[in-house]
């Protein structure tokens, strides 16, 4: 019987515990929300990526199944063929797992130190209007760590809180910039993933000089 009570007062222990995550999430939120009401009606359904005058919309639903089985939408295989990227390549790092504690994460983000980072990653995958982009960057990449203390980029665009997620290439260009020192030491594990984003980014310029089009088929 002692057992009995121990195993039930377990289960009682891991409901709580994830009762007060989600209670947490949910508080976190909340004062954003009147920001977000505006322009939010559920997650993100597009990526645009930007470079100046030149974007490419991408869909999170194609994005998804190229991730989960290669499978190329006309968006994603011209972005793949401008850039002169792997195919392989690219979807190991939609799926690449980022393990790390949501409570520590969120006590972090909510923090001086971290909504800095948030406003200057902010100016690089921001919300349509510009508004709110902290909170939707916290909302982001909390969401899928509340499940399981991990999130994947996949993950990170599918929770984002607007119908479109920009990705500025200029400005993503000045933050690298900025945080030079920081990217110089965590440069073995960014190396890769910033190349990518740099030649799709830099493979559209180019296939988008001729005027009079500031998108690509």
């Amino acid at each position: 019987m002692a057992f009995l009570g121990r195993s039930h007062g377990q289960k009682q222990g891991n409901a709580l515990s994830r009762w007060l995550r989600l209670t947490g999430l949910s508080l976190l939120g909340a004062g954003s929300s009147l920001l977000l009401a505006a322009e939010t009606s559920r997650a993100a359904e597009e990526l645009i990526l930007t470079y100046g005058p030149v974007q490419q919309t991408v869909e999170i639903d194609n994005l998804a199944e190229f991730a989960a089985t290669g499978e190329q939408s006309s968006e994603i295989a011209y972005l793949l063929r401008v850039s002169g990227q792997d195919p392989e390549t690219v979807r190991n790092l939609l799926n690449y797992e980022l393990t790390v504690d949501f409570l520590l994460l969120n006590r972090v983000l909510n923090s001086l130190p971290g909504e800095y980072l948030l406003y200057e990653f902010g100016q690089v995958l921001h919300t349509k209007s510009r508004r709110a982009n902290i909170q939707s960057l916290r909302a982001a990449v909390l969401l899928p760590l509340s499940e399981d203390n991990q999130v994947t980029p996949l993950e990170f665009f599918q929770n984002y809180p607007t119908q479109q997620v920009y990705l500025d290439g200029v400005e993503l260009v000045a933050v690298i910039q900025r945080f030079s020192g920081l990217i110089e030491n965590l440069r073995a594990d960014l190396a890769g993933p910033l190349a990518i984003v740099e030649d799709f980014l830099g493979g559209l310029v180019c296939e988008c000089e001729a005027p009079g089009s500031t998108e690509a088929p």
